[in-house]
This record gives C-alpha cells, sequence and structure tokens, in this order.
C-alpha cells in the first residue's frame, strides 16, 4: 500500500513539473524577475527555438530539445544539469564560451531549470501527440446541443480531406476525425490538432500546447500564428477595412458604439488614422454616421447612416428605422457567397475550407509530421481556389472584407 501510494505522489509530482515546464517554455509561467528584464513571459523559449524546440525560427538558433543538447556535438561537448543551468542563467556555453547576446539571461533558480530541462526532455513525445504508426488523431469540436450541426461538419471536413488528398490517408497513415468537447481541452491532449473551435473556446487548448486550426469566428489580430491559424479575416483587419469604409463616406462626426470599452477605443483609432479630419462624437443626434460592434441597441437618429458586422447584425435586438441605411460588413463573403450558391449553410462551407487547409498542411508537413511542423508547413502555403495566402497573412490567410448596403 505504501509502495502505490508513493507511486501516486511520484505521478502527481511528475505531472506537475511537466505541465510548469509548458508555461516556462511557451512564457505562462510568472517566473520571479523583480527587474522584469529577464522573465521567460516577455522572451519564452519557442519564440527563437521553436515549440518543438528544433531552433531555426531566428536565424541561426540551435535546437534544445534535452536528447539533443544533451549528446555532443561536433563543436561542443553535451550538456548536463549544472552545465544548462549555467548556460540558461548566465549565458556561457558548456565548454566555457559566451553564449549569443540574442539569448536572454534569465533569473531562473535550479530547481526552475531541472523543470524546464525535464521539459526538454519530453518535447519528442508531446510533438508527437495524435501520431502512431498506422493513423493520425485529429480533433473536430463539437457544439453541445447541436449534435446534427456538428455531425454535418465533420462529414462536410472529412469530405473536403477525401476530395484533397485522394482518399483518407496522407503518408500512409489514416486520419481519424475525432469530436472534441470545446468545454474540456483537457480530455484532446493526445491529439495532433483540433478544428473548428469557437474562437471563445480557443485559448484553453493554445494554452496547453494544442495547435488549433481554422476556428469559428473572428480572432482577434495579435494571436500566435506558430499555435493557431484562422481561415476568416481578424477582428483587427474587420475594423480598418470598416474604419476605411466609413472615412469616405462623409465629413461630418462619427459615434462608435460597443458595450466593450477597448473594443470601441480600438476602432476609435483606426477611424483617426482612416480619417484623420473628421470629429468623433459621444453623441447620437450629432452623427453622420454610427458604427456598431456588437449587440448594443441602435442608437435613435434615423438620419445617420448606421454600420455594423454581420455577426452584430444577427444578433442585435433593436431594428432600425425603416427608412434608414444600413450598410453590413460581411467578415467571410466568400464563405457566405459560396453558401448561397450551394444553397447550403455558411458553416458547411467553413468546414469545407478548413479541410482544405488541413490537407494542404498534412502534406507539407511530411512523414515525420509534428504539431510544430503542421502548423508551419503553412507558412507560405496559398490556396487560390478558396482565397487563402498564409504567405501574406501568417493568422489568419486572408483579409477579404465586403461592406454592402443592407436590403
Amino acid at each position: 500500500m505504501r509502495g502505490l501510494f508513493l507511486a501516486a505522489l511520484l505521478f502527481l509530482g511528475t505531472a506537475s513539473m511537466a505541465q510548469d515546464g509548458h508555461e516556462m517554455f511557451t512564457g505562462q509561467a510568472a517566473v520571479a524577475d523583480p527587474a522584469g528584464e529577464r522573465s521567460l513571459i516577455r522572451f519564452p523559449c519557442h519564440t527563437c527555438h521553436g515549440r518543438d524546440g528544433q531552433g531555426g525560427i531566428e536565424g541561426d538558433v540551435p535546437p534544445i530539445e534535452w536528447s539533443r543538447l544533451s549528446v555532443a556535438s561536433a563543436d561542443r561537448p553535451g550538456y548536463g544539469a549544472d552545465t544548462f543551468h549555467r548556460a540558461v542563467t548566465e549565458g556561457i556555453a558548456v565548454d566555457g564560451r559566451p553564449l549569443s547576446r540574442l539569448m536572454p539571461r534569465y533569473a531562473l533558480n535550479r530547481a526552475e531549470t531541472d523543470t524546464l530541462r525535464a521539459y526538454l526532455g519530453r518535447l519528442h513525445e508531446i510533438q508527437r501527440r495524435g501520431v502512431l504508426s498506422d493513423r493520425l488523431r485529429i480533433g473536430v469540436a463539437t457544439i453541445p446541443g447541436a449534435a446534427e450541426i456538428s455531425d454535418g461538419y465533420r462529414a462536410a471536413l472529412a469530405k473536403s480531406l477525401s476530395e484533397r488528398l485522394g482518399g483518407d490517408r496522407v503518408y500512409g497513415r489514416q486520419i481519424e476525425l475525432v469530436p472534441v468537447d470545446a468545454t474540456q481541452p483537457g480530455e484532446a491532449h493526445d491529439l495532433l490538432a483540433v478544428i473548428g473551435l469557437p474562437v471563445a473556446a480557443v485559448n484553453p487548448f493554445t494554452q496547453l500546447g494544442l495547435p488549433v486550426l481554422a476556428p469559428v469566428g473572428a480572432l482577434s489580430g495579435n494571436e500566435d500564428s506558430s499555435i493557431l491559424r484562422g481561415i476568416t479575416p481578424s477582428r483587427d483587419a474587420l475594423h480598418a477595412a470598416l474604419a476605411a469604409e466609413v472615412a469616405t463616406k462623409g465629413q461630418r462626426p462619427i459615434l462608435v458604439v460597443s458595450q466593450d470599452p477597448a473594443q470601441r477605443s480600438a476602432f476609435a483609432l483606426a477611424l483617426s488614422l482612416a480619417a484623420p479630419d473628421r470629429a468623433q462624437t459621444d453623441h447620437a443626434k450629432e452623427a453622420e454616421d454610427i458604427v456598431v460592434l456588437d449587440a448594443s441597441p441602435l442608437p435613435q437618429n434615423s438620419a445617420a447612416r448606421v454600420w455594423i458586422t454581420w455577426q452584430s447584425l444577427a444578433a442585435r435586438s433593436t431594428t432600425a428605422a425603416p427608412d434608414q441605411t444600413i450598410m453590413v460588413a460581411i467578415e467571410t463573403p466568400r464563405i457566405v457567397s459560396d453558401a448561397i450558391t450551394a444553397q447550403t449553410h455558411p458553416i458547411q462551407i467553413h468546414a469545407q475550407e478548413a479541410g482544405a487547409v488541413l490537407a494542404e498542411a498534412l502534406k507539407a508537413a511530411g512523414r515525420d509530421v509534428t504539431r510544430a511542423r503542421l502548423l508551419r508547413a503553412l507558412g507560405d502555403t496559398v490556396l487560390v481556389d478558396i482565397g487563402l495566402d498564409y504567405a501574406r497573412f501568417p493568422l489568419t490567410g486572408t483579409e477579404e472584407i465586403a461592406v454592402v448596403p443592407m436590403p
């Protein structure tokens, strides 16, 4: 009994160390550093060395996966616990030479560098989760209470993959699409990636190191493309395009409406850049143009033009005056247009495009696919037939926005 108890404690301690190591490696851990100059949050390891620790992300950066660091190479001895601690904290290589000035010197204690070193020792296995000898396990988000829509999305994704790959295999492995509860990221730890998560559910998955492809909804625009890739324009791109449209249509003041002060301020800044000569107001009666960014009720001014996003239009509770001009910014014009042509729901078109992107990533990643390599493979991918260009827009592949009058 005592042996089982000690084994359980050891397991729990190892799991905790592994998670702490992941948080340190990815810059999520608040490591003590009073000056704030050498924090792993500001300069996380993966930014230069890659999420797989293979290096080469920034110039001639070496790999730091422990199976490679601990083995002697042609130009240095292998690292051990002591020399690794010295390298991380003092910037001194295993052979006594100073490391590049570009390598941060972190204020870590010995226990912390031991935790980080243990994580680097598990990177090879972590990066290959979901990769089996005969299949690749990829999660597909399910919508709670909407089994029919979820099943339809997964079926459309599978069909798109099959059409792009010429079957359900890539490099000899079968692609297994696994339903994933968007509210339970911990249950998806053994998958290669997750497809089709609602944007609001993305962060808990990426924080665990799970790559996310083709989330449903607009990303903010400042996310990390090494762990997340979208297929629709970001909120920043939407705001910039909408601000540019509003700027050209009038001369008198503009009112920006949002329940989120940060979102309102960000759009106001975009407006000031697009239309520096146009004033902004807090009073609806003074406004020539009213921009509504969320489900906020429309201010009462039937003479003003109203600018609203497609998503906000569907969510708002207040209708406009019958003769009021409403301009709608469509965040996904390609998907909406294709859905109308095919007489199907836009979510089906989203699944088809997600399948196209996943197929391209799997082919480009090669036989030895890893989590990091899957997303990195999209680096310069251009899918002309669905209007995605990751060379120009690494995070989303597109910034296409359409602004049309509401019939």
